[in-house]
């Protein structure tokens, strides 16, 4: 019996740590209504930042509801150097934010520029659905 109230309290206390995280996480990300244009953003900072947005374009955004969650995938389409896409790559990955690439294809470009590489990637970031950002920020619930 000792041994199970220690459990329950230390499984208390995780699920208070992980909330005041949770809540912490939330201040950053964006409201509901504004998941897409969050997710371009981040990537065209990214793409400005390595002076690579001309080379890079866009396919058709897809959103997978799966519970409470939301899986956001855009295919990205480059036409860059190796050491650009080294770059591109560990900047998405090591991003602040959470961005995930979950397939990437690289061609060397025999046609066009040498030392270019056609690179098609999917890049990824998650959302919780189970509330509206902006409602919780002010304090009132929906």
């Amino acid at each position: 019996v000792e041994e199970a109230r220690i459990v329950q309290k230390e499984n208390e206390d995780d699920y208070k740590r992980y909330k005041s995280d949770y809540v912490g996480m939330l201040s950053t990300l964006p409201p509901n209504e504004q998941q897409n244009e969050w997710f371009f953003t981040q990537m065209f900072n990214i793409a400005d930042k390595l002076q690579i947005r001309n080379d890079m374009k866009f396919r058709k955004l897809t959103v997978e509801k799966d519970g409470i969650f939301s899986l956001y995938t855009l295919p990205v389409d480059l036409e860059v150097t190796f050491e650009q896409l080294g770059h591109f790559v560990e900047a998405i990955e090591n991003s602040a934010t959470f961005l995930r690439i979950s397939e990437l294809t690289a061609e060397r470009n025999n046609e066009g520029f040498l030392g270019k590489v056609r690179v098609s990637m999917l890049v990824s970031t998650i959302f919780v659905d189970d509330k509206d950002y902006s409602a919780k920020k002010k304090g009132s619930k929906k």
